[in-house]
């Protein structure tokens, strides 16, 4: 059995297994579940999906500049403004409070 850091941390197989195995029945569920059902509802992709949920009144997912515009300007702006917003609250806020020392009270 491979080594760990410590009593109190779980081996590596425990942490890894979970999401492989997740990973693996999704991906089952997806490919045999959906199978070739799509050719015979008529299904013909993602667009259909998109306009079905009403995303399809603000953007044509068929047209190649939305979409390139899209994915090239817009999303690279909403991931910043998030990284950002994590890097101004964990400046504010602080990483994580330090361990108590040995005999030290823990500070609510």
């Amino acid at each position: 059995m491979p080594t760990h850091a410590g009593p109190d941390r779980a081996p590596p197989s425990a942490v890894v297994a979970p999401p492989v195995t997740s990973t693996i029945v999704a991906r089952m569920i997806f490919y045999h579940g959906t199978g070739r059902r799509e050719a015979h509802t008529g299904d013909r992709g993602v667009h259909h999906k998109i306009n079905a949920i009403g995303v399809g009144a603000f953007f044509n997912v068929l047209n190649f500049g939305q979409m390139y515009g899209f994915h090239i300007v817009i999303l690279p702006v909403i991931v910043s403004a998030l990284v950002g917003l994590h890097l101004l609250l964990v400046r504010m806020r602080g990483v994580v409070r330090p361990y108590p020392a040995p005999g030290e009270e823990v500070r609510p």
